[in-house]
Order: C-alpha cells, then structure tokens, then sequence
C-alpha cells in the first residue's frame, strides 16, 4: 500500500504547469494535512469508519516510469515528487 499527500502532488502540479490527478498515480490512500513523511518507519493508524485499521510507514515512495508516462504530459521529472510525502 501507497500513503500519499495530496500537497505533494499539488506541488509538482503547480511547477510542472497542470493539474495531477491523484488517481493517475496509483497510490491506494491520499491524505491531506499530514505529514507523511514523518510516517516513515513509525506506526501509524487510519480509522476506516469501522475502527482503526494499523500500518507502518517503512520506505519513501519516489516517482516511478507509471508517474512519467501517466500523471503528466511529457513526464513527471525524477526529482520532481522526491521527498514530497509518500511512503
């Protein structure tokens, strides 16, 4: 499973000149107003309505060749989601 923030994405939208969908990255959860980088390698829980379900961050998820083919027109640089909140 993929946590990402959403400001990430809006970030490398806003230098890349376009709007990203964040369903074009595959990512499974999207957050807003978290840290998601303090997430790696700690415990972290999400509540789905029906209780807290637990997970730990354990690497950065950095854009991949889906990101530079699918989310942007012309590709997403390597660099251009690196360290914006993914695990």
């Amino acid at each position: 499973m993929t946590v990402i923030g959403v400001e990430g994405l809006e970030q490398v939208g806003r230098e890349l000149g376009t709007s990203i969908d964040p369903s074009a990255t595959r990512r499974n959860v999207f957050l807003r107003g978290v840290d998601v980088e303090a997430l790696h390698g700690e415990p972290f829980s999400l509540d789905t309505g029906d209780g807290p379900v637990r997970f730990r961050g354990y690497r950065p998820a950095n854009p991949c060749a889906w990101m530079d083919t699918q989310v942007a027109p012309g590709g997403v640089p390597r660099d251009a989601g690196t360290r914006r909140g993914a695990v």
